[in-house]
C-alpha cells in the first residue's frame, strides 16, 4: 500500500495507466455488496411505513439531486469506462500517430498532430451487485425503472448471498417459528462464494 501524496508522480500515473488498461480489457470488475441483512437492522434499509423496508442504496439520502447510492456509483462506472476508452484510444491513438508521422515525413509532408484525435472507445465496465433473498426483486426493480442508470443490460449482474442460519450467545441455532430455523444473509463474506 502506498499513500498517494507521498507517492511519486510518475508512479501514480502509471498505476492509473494499468488500471485503465485492466479496466479496459474487461480483466477487473465492480463488485458492489448490497445484500446486508434487511430484517431487525435500521442502517441497512429505511422504513417506509406499513411494515415496508427499502434498501438503502435504493432510498433518495436527501442530496439535492435526489440521487440514490445506486444511481450514483452506476453513473461513476459509466464515466469510468468513457475515461478508459479514452485513455486506451489515446495510447492507441498516440501509436499511430507516431507511425502516420514517420510516414509523412518520410515523404516530406507536414503533420497536423492537433487533427489527429481519438475520441475514445465505449467500454463497459462489469458491475456485480450482490443481494440477499429479502431484496433481490427490488434491487433489480429498482435498476429496471431507472434503466440501469445509463449503464447496459449486459454489463449488470445480480448475485443472491446465501442465507445462513443464526445462532444465539451459546452457539444454540435460534428458531424463528416453532417449525423453522431463522435464518439471514451470511454477509459479506459470502461474496467469493457467490461469484
Amino acid at each position: 500500500l502506498s499513500v498517494a501524496h507521498t507517492t511519486p508522480r510518475s508512479f501514480l500515473d502509471r498505476w492509473r495507466a494499468v488500471g485503465m488498461s485492466e479496466l479496459a480489457h474487461s480483466r477487473v470488475a465492480v463488485v458492489l455488496l448490497a445484500g446486508g441483512p434487511e430484517q431487525g437492522a435500521e442502517e441497512p434499509s429505511v422504513a417506509l411505513g406499513f411494515g415496508q423496508r427499502q434498501a438503502l442504496a435504493c432510498a433518495d439520502i436527501g442530496l439535492p439531486s435526489h440521487k440514490s447510492i445506486f444511481q450514483i456509483l452506476c453513473e461513476r462506472i459509466k464515466r469510468l469506462g468513457h475515461l478508459c476508452g479514452r485513455s486506451v484510444a489515446g495510447m492507441d491513438a498516440h501509436r499511430t500517430m507516431q507511425k502516420v508521422a514517420m510516414l509523412m515525413a518520410q515523404k516530406g509532408l507536414a503533420v497536423e498532430s492537433d487533427k489527429m484525435k481519438a475520441d475514445g472507445l465505449d467500454i463497459k465496465i462489469p458491475l456485480y451487485v450482490m443481494v440477499n433473498s429479502e431484496n433481490e426483486m427490488q434491487v433489480m426493480q429498482f435498476f429496471k425503472e431507472g434503466d440501469n442508470f445509463g449503464l447496459d443490460d449486459g454489463s449488470i449482474m445480480f448475485v443472491v448471498q446465501e442465507n445462513t442460519p443464526l445462532v444465539d450467545a451459546n452457539g444454540r441455532i435460534r428458531l424463528q417459528s416453532k417449525s423453522s430455523i431463522w435464518r439471514q444473509p451470511e454477509g459479506c463474506g459470502s461474496v467469493f462464494r457467490a461469484l
